[in-house]
């Protein structure tokens, strides 16, 4: 059976995405099922999954759950998780790094600027590279308002599939191009 032995994972860092996966369902509502994914093929899929919300549905969930969690360590494994998902499939996705220091009551979002605006617009953005990658984070409650004003107020209104380019401050709507 050769090669090297894959990482087993870590009982916490289950019962941690389980906890994620289960506050998705309870905070977006009915029709919104997340579950925790296989590990066996990292990179593939992210810790959580989501099905019955497009938006939610969009972001690579990263989770992390420690003594001392490193958001923007897990966001870049996010990030760079998503690129190759976005080699391998042509699927845009949204990379996010769930993080909570262990005895803290908090749990914290941590994103790029481009994925925040995207999450705030209900819609993915294809951000021009000079727009660059500034670190954002928030509570998980916070977080949940933003998706929840977005999914509200957006959603409904945009075509599925549409995407809005920004370049250095202006924007352009695919059906206007």
């Amino acid at each position: 059976m050769g090669g090297k032995p894959r990482a087993q994972p870590r009982p916490k860092g289950q019962k941690f995405e389980r906890k994620v996966a289960r506050l998705i369902e309870d905070d977006f509502g009915p029709g919104v099922k997340a579950f925790r994914t296989l590990q066996a093929d990292r990179a593939y899929d992210s810790d959580v999954a989501v099905e019955g919300d497009q938006l939610l549905a969009s972001i690579w969930w990263e989770c992390n759950d420690e003594r001392n969690p490193n958001p923007k360590g897990k966001l870049t494994q996010a990030k760079r998780d998503c690129d190759e998902a976005l080699e391998r499939s042509g699927r845009q996705r949204l990379p996010i790094a769930i993080t909570h220091k262990l005895s803290s009551p908090t749990i914290y979002v941590t994103t790029y600027n481009w994925v925040w605006l995207s999450l705030c617009a209900g819609v993915m953005l294809k951000i021009d590279d000079s727009i660059g990658n500034v670190v954002v984070q928030t509570t998980w409650e916070e977080f949940v308002l933003v998706v929840w004003r977005a999914r509200s107020r957006h959603i409904r209104h945009l075509p599925t599939g549409d995407q809005i380019e920004i370049h250095n401050g202006s924007e352009e709507s695919p059906a206007s191009a």
